[in-house]
């Protein structure tokens, strides 16, 4: 199975949650680049990849 297959199965809540994690790193990366929040870009990347965590268990681990 393909990793599109895989991220196509995934349940639409759990989808969303997914893609919107890697919005959240994204703009946490991009603070920690240009140094904008002045120290809260760490908390940033950190909420995006614990956003991250169900759809890549369910992706990675699924049976």
């Amino acid at each position: 199975m393909s990793i599109v297959d895989t991220v196509k199965s995934l349940p639409n809540g759990v989808l969303a949650l997914f893609i919107a994690s890697k919005f959240v790193i994204g703009l946490g990366v991009g603070a920690l680049l240009s140094g904008w929040f002045c120290g809260k870009e760490g908390w940033i990347i950190l909420i995006g990849i614990l956003m991250s965590v169900p759809g890549a268990y369910m992706m990675w681990f699924r049976k």
